[in-house]
C-alpha cells in the first residue's frame, strides 16, 4: 500500500514540486527563510491547526443548483438541503461526527487549505 501512494501520490507530482521549489529559492531565496523559520512560513503552505470546521462554514462552502422554482424536483431538493443542513447541525451540536471528517468526503481534505475553498463547489 506505501509502495502505490508513493508512486501514485509522491512520484506523480514530484517533478512539478522540485520545479516550484527551485522557482521559489531562486527569485525569494525562501528556502533559507523556511529552514530558518519553520514554523513562522508553515501558515503560507497549511491551513492553522487552530481552525475548526463549523456547521456555517461548511453549508458557505457549498453552492446549490437548484431545479426550477416550482417544480416537482424543486421541492425535493430543497427537503434534501434542508435535512443535510441539519445533519451537519445535529453532528456539530451532538458531537458524534466531527466536521472535519464531512469536509473530508466531501473534499478529500479535513482542514482548510492555506488559500481557502472558493464557492464553486457543486451540490
Amino acid at each position: 500500500m506505501r509502495s502505490l501512494w508513493i508512486h501514485f501520490v509522491y512520484f506523480h507530482v514530484h517533478a512539478e514540486l522540485v520545479q516550484l521549489k527551485k522557482g521559489i529559492d531562486e527569485t525569494l531565496n525562501f528556502g533559507l527563510v523556511t529552514c530558518i523559520h519553520p514554523l513562522e512560513t508553515r501558515s503560507l503552505f497549511a491551513a492553522s491547526s487552530l481552525f475548526k470546521v463549523t456547521p456555517q462554514y461548511l453549508c458557505d462552502s457549498f453552492v446549490v443548483k437548484y431545479s426550477d422554482n416550482g417544480s416537482n424536483k424543486r421541492n425535493k431538493e430543497e427537503a434534501i438541503i434542508m435535512y443535510w443542513y441539519e445533519y451537519i447541525e445535529n453532528c456539530y451540536q451532538e458531537n458524534v461526527l466531527n466536521l472535519g471528517d464531512i469536509l473530508k468526503f466531501l473534499s478529500g481534505t479535513a482542514k482548510l487549505p492555506a488559500s481557502g475553498f472558493e464557492n464553486c463547489t457543486k451540490c
